[in-house]
């Protein structure tokens, strides 16, 4: 049993206490998928956490509430993670994932972040692909500078900005970029700006996005160095 490596489990909950207290034993632990877990075990789960934090490499937790509980492990973070999934509200990251070195895979879902969990994840070095699904919250979203130098994927579903923005030298790397459901939810309406910026730019997929919109986004695509393909499913005026 401490040899074990992967372990799955879809349902985390009262009865789940016994189960939940052995993982501190599982020290050769490399992945861990926890589904559903209840409010009531986030701390026995953290526990567990810590305690296998020198072997996992690879994390998805699925919260039926808050996934604040993860700002508890600071103390002792799993530091050597190379893919890590969360599902749940969360609306600020917690300090420890700016420490990953390794993480190459990242996916937030159903979280409220905002602006400064962005940069936070910007410094990440080794970073290929960002998942982020309903994760943000702000008016306005900015890649800066320097910031994701290894990305290659970033996938944005259900960000609620008027406006997105690709500075100067930011995601140097970026080859796809994928949009859906991205816009100021009041006027379905969303002002994207810096594409040219996105040096190495192999293909740009959009959905739902505003008709107006998107004829901008096509004007960027066509003097963009590289000839990006571009794939865009359009809302009409009307919408």
């Amino acid at each position: 049993m401490r040899a074990l490596q992967e372990l799955s489990l879809s349902k985390v909950d009262g009865s789940s206490k016994d189960a939940i207290k052995e993982f501190a034993k599982l020290t050769q632990l490399r992945k861990l998928g926890v589904g559903w877990l209840s409010q009531e075990r986030e701390e026995d789960l953290c526990n567990a956490l810590k305690a296998m934090s020198n072997s996992l490499r690879s994390i998805y937790i699925f919260s039926s509430s808050t996934l604040a509980f993860l700002h508890n492990i600071q103390e002792s973070p799993p530091l050597l993670l190379e893919n890590l999934s969360l599902h749940g509200a969360l609306e600020r990251l917690p300090s420890w994932i700016s420490s990953l070195r390794n993480v190459a895979k990242i996916r937030l879902a159903g979280s409220e972040l905002g602006q400064d969990a962005i940069q936070e994840l910007g410094t990440l070095p080794n970073l290929v692909c960002l998942r982020m699904y309903y994760g943000y919250k702000g008016e306005r979203l900015s890649f800066a500078t320097g910031g994701f130098p290894s990305l290659k994927v970033l996938d944005l579903s259900g960000v609620s900005a008027s406006s997105m923005s690709f500075q100067e030298g930011a995601l140097p790397r970026l080859e796809l970029l994928k949009m859906h459901s991205c816009y100021q939810l009041e006027t379905r309406r969303i002002s994207i700006s810096g594409i040219e910026n996105l040096s190495v730019l192999r293909k740009l997929d959009i959905w739902e996005v505003h008709e107006d919109d998107a004829e901008a986004i096509t004007a960027q695509v066509n003097k963009h160095p590289n000839h990006p393909s571009l794939a865009a499913t359009k809302m009409s005026r009307d919408e």
